[in-house]
């Protein structure tokens, strides 16, 4: 049982990276291609 718990547990952090890699794509993607604009808009 505990060890299932473990098992469980281990999967959800792999997941939870995973999660956090992928959300740390599209913020930088979003703010590679909004400062351009911002530094346009600026000048």
């Amino acid at each position: 049982m505990l060890t299932w718990v473990t098992r469980i547990r281990e999967t959800e952090s792999q997941l939870g990276g995973l999660e956090l890699q992928i959300v740390n794509m599209f913020i930088h993607i979003y703010y590679t291609s909004l400062l351009p604009t911002l530094w346009l808009s600026a000048r």
